[in-house]
Formats: C-alpha cells, sequence, structure tokens
C-alpha cells in the first residue's frame, strides 16, 4: 500500500472555518509520501488556503506556517507507516 492511499488534507485555523485540501489530497493518492510529494502537497495547501487575520495571528504568519505544518505531519504520517 502506498503511504499515500487514503490520505486527506483538511486545513483548520486558517479562515472562519476548516477547509479541505482538495488538491492536496488528490496529489498524494498512489504516492509514497516521499519528499517531492510532500513538498507538492505542501505547496497546495497553501495555493488553496485562504488565510485570515484575527487576534490570534495575521494571515501573513498563517500562510507562513501552513507549508511547515503540513509537510511536519506528512512526514510524520509517512514515518509511521513504514
Amino acid at each position: 500500500m502506498e503511504a499515500g492511499a487514503g490520505s486527506a488534507s483538511g486545513l483548520g485555523a486558517v479562515a472562519d472555518r476548516a477547509r479541505y485540501a482538495r488538491r492536496a489530497s488528490e496529489g498524494l493518492a498512489g504516492t509514497r509520501l516521499g519528499p517531492a510529494d510532500v513538498e507538492a502537497a505542501a505547496a497546495r495547501c497553501l495555493e488553496e488556503a485562504e488565510p485570515t487575520s484575527d487576534v490570534r495571528a495575521s494571515a501573513e504568519y498563517r500562510r507562513h506556517l501552513i507549508p511547515i505544518l503540513v509537510e511536519r505531519a506528512l512526514n510524520e504520517l509517512a514515518r509511521r507507516r513504514r
């Protein structure tokens, strides 16, 4: 089974409600969650996100964190599935 099989990406705390990152999730299907797969998924999540600013964080800060946190989560998923 590929490491990316059955994976879905969701983004929370970047807008007024959680968001399903469809393109990122579809891009992970059939992958082994290698470094290039993870980087591409993180970039797709950033493209799909529409972060907003509020009292907790600015939209700019959230844009900065999205790819970092997505990569961490997917790398951990890959590690656990190996």
